[in-house]
């Protein structure tokens, strides 16, 4: 965690997409790791480089964090289909009425693995009996 914790705020934009990846996969057996790799997340959710966003994005595809949602649900209209893909497999998992519009919004994206992951995410929701997904705008 601490190695993570320090590439996150390296100056080199790779090394802080890497710990974007390793912190997506920590942190499951201990809350306190949990939360702070949740919270390095976050930050790196608002750094300009697409590729460092884009991996953080995906990070919260693994986990059920509500507070990524408002900064993922920005992310929509990113100008990279990347980022956008990321940002829709980060908001899947998330029972979130916003994350639930956006993810309708992003299944009339231009770019079709876009629609074909945002209709993934909204059909896991409907797995998972999160009808609140389908009742979205």
């Amino acid at each position: 965690m601490a190695i993570a914790a320090r590439t996150a705020v390296s100056p080199i934009v790779q090394g802080r997409a890497a710990a974007a990846e390793i912190l997506a996969q920590l942190g499951w057996q201990r809350r306190d790791l949990y939360v702070t790799s949740a919270e390095i997340l976050l930050g790196l959710l608002e750094c300009t480089d697409p590729s460092v966003v884009q991996a953080a994005a995906s990070a919260f595809g693994h986990r059920h964090e509500l507070r990524c949602v408002t900064t993922l649900t920005e992310l929509d209209g990113h100008p990279s289909g990347d980022v956008r893909f990321a940002a829709a497999f980060g908001l899947s998992g998330q029972d979130n009425p916003q994350a639930h519009t956006v993810l309708i919004r992003l299944c009339e994206d231009s770019e079709s693995e876009m629609r074909e992951c945002a209709l993934l995410g909204l059909r896991y929701q409907r797995e998972l009996g999160n009808v609140g997904a389908f009742d979205a705008e």
